[in-house]
């Protein structure tokens, strides 16, 4: 079991990578490289208002990334950023992850982060792959994935074990791999 220090750490660590991640809360303009416009399309709106983020990833994906049961938490104080964090600790490899819902702004913000923004897509929704400038750019990657107007999800690997030669490459697969589940559970939350 985690101690709740650590659980305290990774939660707040969330709040600077809000803060450096989440860009300008400038309305963007069309012509802003940080519009929504250059983000394709939502499939459909997902809804963050009334989720839980402890329940988007099952008992089995958890099993699947090797990890322990969700520790529920919010990014500082903010309640409109509920979050939770998963962790695999003190046994190797230390995986962590968390996962934030913003309900303050959308996920264009992520596009000016200042380590860079590579835009792909999961299940169809466009997903910013970025850094927190307060971590070692090889342990960590961040998702932020377009799930509604003005919401995102924000789903961050971070590894600090000793075993794995992590790249940033590894970490953002890993990261892919959990941001992919979270969002196919709040899909089949969301009614399929």
């Amino acid at each position: 079991m985690i101690a709740r220090p650590v659980i305290t750490l990774l939660l707040s660590s969330m709040v600077l990578v809000a803060c450096s991640v989440g860009g300008s809360k400038v309305p963007p303009s069309s012509s802003s490289p940080t519009s929504a416009e250059n983000l394709s399309p939502r499939p459909r709106e997902l809804s963050l208002d009334r989720v839980d983020p402890c329940s988007l990833l099952t008992v089995v994906q958890q099993q699947q990334l090797g990890v322990g049961n969700g520790r529920p938490g919010t990014a500082g104080e903010d309640p409109q950023s509920p979050a939770c964090a998963w962790t695999r600790f003190p046994e190797e490899p230390q995986d962590a992850y968390q996962l934030r819902l913003d309900k303050t702004q959308g996920a264009e913000g992520s596009l000016s982060s200042v380590t860079g923004a590579k835009v792909l897509h999961i299940h169809g929704f466009a997903t910013i792959e970025t850094l927190s400038p307060h971590l070692p750019p090889t342990s960590h990657c961040v998702m932020v994935v377009d799930a509604a107007s003005g919401q995102n999800l924000v789903l961050r690997y971070e590894y600090d074990g000793s075993t794995v030669a992590m790249t940033k490459q590894l970490a953002c697969d890993k990261a892919k791999v959990a941001a992919e589940m979270a969002v196919q559970t709040l899909i089949e939350q969301s009614g399929g």
